[in-house]
C-alpha cells in the first residue's frame, strides 16, 4: 500500500498493527489521508498514531471520519472534564486492576449493534508495563482445521455483559449508561462487511454460551477457543508512549490490557457506531 508523502508506516508484526507518523490530528484531514488510513486500518487491524497531543473533541473528530460515535456501556466515576465531552470515557488506572480487563476481548459484544472501532489515546504512561495486546481473528480462524471451521460456520452464541457488570459496578467505579446486563446473540463465525473474510468472533469477556450446543459441549468449546486466540503467532504486545493514539477494528481484532504495573496509565477511550455482525455461510 502506497502512502501519501506526508506519512510514514511501519508494521508492528507481519501479521497485525501498524504505526502511522506524520499525521497532525489537531487539524482537519485531506480527503488523501482519510482514504489511506481507512485502508490501512482494515489492512492491519490496529493502528497506533504516535506524537498526538490533541483534545479530546480532536479524538472525537477523528473518531467520525469511521463513523458515528458511539456511547460506551458504561463510564468511570471521575472529575476529569474530558469525560464531559459526548463520546469519552476516562480510563485512568495505577492502584486498582478494573475487573476483566487483562483479558482478550472485542469491546460491547453484549449489544445487538457492535461498534466498528475503538479509539484509545494514551495521556500518562508508566514508565514500564501497562502494554496491550491485539490479536487478528481472520488469522486465528484461519488456523483452525477445515473441520473445525465447517462445524463453527452456522453456529450462534449468547454474549452477556451480566458478570462484568456485576463486578465493575458492585467496586463504585463506574456506572452503566443504560441497561445495567445487556445481552444479545451473535455468530459464532461472522463476514467482515468491507474485507468479505471470515472470521472467529467469540471472546472470554463476554460470550458465555453457545446456543446448539449443551451446556457441557459449550463449555469445553468455548474454553479451548478462547486459549486458542492467545497464540503469541496471531498477534502483537504494543508498549504505549504517551499522546499515542490507537485505533483499532473492533470487528476483526481482540485486545487485552496488561495489569503489570503500579503507577498511572491514564487513557482516553471513544466508541466508532457499527452494524449487527454478519453470518458467515458455509
Amino acid at each position: 500500500m502506497s502512502s501519501p508523502a506526508n506519512l510514514r508506516v511501519r508494521r508492528v508484526t507481519p501479521v497485525i498493527g501498524a504505526e502511522i507518523s506524520g499525521l497532525d490530528l489537531r487539524k482537519g484531514l485531506s480527503d488523501e489521508d482519510v482514504s489511506f488510513i481507512r485502508n490501512a486500518f482494515c489492512e492491519y487491524l490496529v493502528l497506533f498514531i504516535t506524537g498526538q497531543d490533541i483534545s479530546a473533541e480532536d479524538q472525537i473528530r477523528f473518531g467520525e471520519y469511521f463513523g458515528p460515535t458511539q456511547i460506551s456501556g458504561f463510564q468511570p466515576v471521575t472529575d476529569d472534564p474530558a469525560q464531559k465531552v459526548s463520546g469519552i470515557t476516562v480510563i485512568d488506572q495505577s492502584g486498582e486492576k478494573i475487573p476483566y480487563i487483562d483479558m482478550f476481548h472485542t469491546d460491547q459484544t453484549f449489544s445487538e449493534v457492535i461498534p466498528l472501532a475503538t479509539i484509545l489515546r494514551s495521556v500518562v504512561v508508566p514508565e514500564s508495563g501497562g502494554d496491550t495486546c491485539f490479536v487478528n481473528m481472520y488469522a486465528a480462524y484461519e488456523a483452525l482445521s477445515p473441520k473445525m471451521r465447517g462445524f463453527l460456520d452456522g453456529l450462534s452464541a449468547l454474549h452477556s455483559s451480566e458478570h462484568v457488570s456485576s463486578a465493575v459496578y458492585t467496586t463504585g467505579i463506574a456506572y452503566a449508561t443504560g441497561d445495567r446486563a445487556p445481552q444479545a446473540v451473535h455468530p459464532v463465525v461472522t463476514v467482515h462487511p468491507e474485507t468479505g473474510k471470515k472470521l472467529l468472533f467469540v471472546n472470554s469477556h463476554y460470550t458465555k454460551r453457545i446456543m446448539e450446543l449443551t451446556e457441557g459441549e459449550s463449555r469445553t468449546l468455548l474454553d479451548y477457543l478462547f486459549n486458542h486466540v492467545k497464540q503469541p503467532a496471531f498477534g502483537c504486545r504494543y508498549r504505549w508512549s504517551a499522546n499515542t493514539l490507537a485505533i483499532w477494528d473492533n470487528r476483526a481484532a481482540q485486545h487485552c490490557a496488561i495489569f503489570d504495573y503500579t503507577e498511572r496509565r491514564y487513557m482516553y477511550r471513544s466508541l466508532v457506531g457499527g452494524s449487527r455482525p454478519l453470518a458467515a455461510t458455509a
